[in-house]
């Protein structure tokens, strides 16, 4: 598949792309299969899967305040490759630095790699609902530029953390 950046730059013609956000829990795969099928005539030359931060509990035990984030929709990693699966284009995973840890970046990104999605847009992504102001999560991204180091830096096959070979 051709990176978004090869048709924007390349094509004298018009594109046609989509944006979805993935359905609430509990909702079926073939909710977004059945909205997408009525819109593939027009071929698409890549769907963008959005990423919203999850809501966010804080729950008092034994005098201790804890946070708990809830997410609320399934992940856009599986959403993305059923999409590429199921119609043959281009998804583009929204990956934001809200909610995640250089690690669990790294361990998305990797999963990405795996399931051979290239194209990735990067956001610092907003605040969760109800806070006012964004806050990154400990090891996490405070701005976006941060977060493409991260993917190019792994694009060059450089990792957070060597493993030994067993």
């Amino acid at each position: 598949m051709a990176k978004v950046i090869d048709w924007l730059q390349q094509n004298r013609k018009l594109l046609f792309s989509l944006e979805i956000t993935p359905p609430d829990r509990g909702k079926s795969v073939d909710d977004i299969f059945f909205g997408l099928e009525a819109l593939m005539p027009f071929e698409p030359q890549f769907i963008n899967v959005t990423y919203h931060q999850p809501h966010t509990v804080y729950e008092e035990k034994d005098g201790v305040i804890s946070r708990r984030p809830r997410r609320k929709k399934p992940g856009t990693v599986g959403i993305c490759s059923a999409i590429k699966n199921r119609f043959q284009v281009e998804p583009v995973p929204h990956l934001i630095c809200g909610s995640f840890n250089r690690y669990e970046t790294e361990d998305t990104l990797i999963d990405l790699h795996f399931l051979g999605i290239k194209n990735i847009l990067a956001l610092r992504g907003d605040p969760p609902p109800g806070q006012p102001r964004y806050i990154p999560e400990k090891d996490g991204h405070l701005f976006s530029y941060q977060l493409v180091e991260q993917i190019a830096s792994m694009n060059k096959g450089k990792y957070i953390d060597d493993l030994e070979d067993p």
